[in-house]
């Protein structure tokens, strides 16, 4: 398998390319303009990973560029923005078959890849949020990052404020299971602490 690359920060892309080499041949690019020479010298690629914010073009020159060429292999978009609905709207448009948010944990981009290699298509439910949701709704989307029913719970706790041993107490469980019910959640989602992880969670949905 052949994947190609379009990153302009340096440490975004070592730390993808280090998840990645291990299974991929790994080409990478610094712009859409080095991401088109690669296409244009005839080079196969089975998937492209394609950050929208690029020095010389917001990625979209890229998509547009393979719409005329000789083939389009599945692109997966990248961006740690927050107008991911408009980055997901244009593209698609475009042909990209997939989203990822930089938010997001490198376990939910491999599941992207995938998907992709598999022939389908990779939109999260980020994309769909509804304000309404139904419980067995929110809890499928949790599902999607990854995130129990229980982590769900702990999660809306967090996002009011409340410590540890308030949270055990509610939900009748130890501290310690408390912690881990929070490791797990900053691994889904990517986060450092507990403002960011409602932060991101927040942003995907998971919090109404």
């Amino acid at each position: 398998m052949k994947l190609l690359l379009v990153e302009d920060h340096l440490y975004v892309a070592e730390s993808l390319q280090l998840l990645l080499e291990r299974t991929m041949d790994f080409s990478a690019a610094t712009d859409c303009s080095q991401a088109m020479e690669f296409l244009k010298e005839n080079e196969q690629f089975d998937i492209i990973l394609l950050d929208m914010g690029l020095p010389d073009s917001d990625g979209q020159s890229l998509l547009k560029f393979l719409q005329n060429h000789d083939y389009f292999p599945p692109v997966l978009v990248i961006t740690g923005k927050e107008n991911e609905y408009e980055v997901i709207n244009n593209t698609k448009t475009l042909g990209a078959k997939g989203f990822y948010h930089k938010s997001q944990s490198p376990k939910i981009l491999l599941e992207a890849i995938d998907e992709l290699l598999a022939g389908r298509e990779f939109w999260p439910a980020i994309v769909e949020v509804d304000t309404n949701l139904s419980d067995e709704k929110l809890i499928n989307l949790a599902k999607h990052f990854g995130i129990t029913p229980r982590q769900l719970e702990v999660l809306a706790h967090l996002d009011e404020g409340l410590q540890n041993k308030q949270i055990a107490d509610l939900m009748t469980i130890s501290e310690g299971t408390v912690k881990s019910h929070i490791k797990a959640l900053y691994s889904s989602l990517g986060a450092r602490t507990r403002s960011s992880c409602v932060k991101t969670a927040r942003q995907l949905g998971l919090i109404r």
